[in-house]
């Protein structure tokens, strides 16, 4: 994919610098492992947190970049999400709240993305301007309306994973 090969206008990691959910989850898998091996337990907590750092792996984004026609949000490998940026509307938004600064995008089927950068004034400047800069690029043709969010889940490498 195109996107993928391109060097990104501008990238950030979430705020947080530890994922305390993954390490607390490995701990409950680690002691469900001994508590099993010595008979106290059957597994269930080995199962429990594995599931849940799993989860916690899949759900959890590790880096935001701003390419040229798109938002990328890089989950745990191997799950990308591309929103391109025909599917967001309006200007993404500085939602100012007590736990830290978010950004919001709206996008044309009326989901909204929020997320955590960093650095949010400057991923929300850097963002505005692609946005603006494909906007004047690419003006909407008239006649044609988005129907839905194109975001994708794409395996390592930018490939579709179908």
């Amino acid at each position: 994919m195109e996107r993928r090969q391109n060097q990104p206008l501008h990238g950030d990691r979430p705020r947080g610098l530890v994922n305390f959910t993954l390490i607390f989850a490995m701990v409950v898998a680690f002691y469900g492992l001994i508590a099993w091996r010595l008979g106290r337990d059957n597994g269930v907590l080995i199962i429990v947190g594995l599931g849940v750092a799993v989860f916690n792996w899949l759900t959890t984004p590790r880096r935001y970049s701003i390419y040229q026609d798109a938002l990328v949000i890089a989950y745990g490998q191997p799950r990308v999400r591309v929103i391109p940026f025909e599917r967001i509307s309006g200007t993404p938004e500085v939602l100012r709240l007590v736990i830290g600064d978010r950004l919001r995008v709206q996008l044309v089927n009326g989901k909204r993305v929020i997320f955590q950068p960093r650095d949010v004034p400057t991923f929300h400047d850097r963002l505005s301007e692609a946005l603006s800069g494909f906007r004047r690029d690419h003006p909407p043709v008239e006649g044609s309306s988005p129907n839905r969010d194109q975001s994708s889940n794409q395996g390592p490498g930018g490939q579709d994973p179908s």
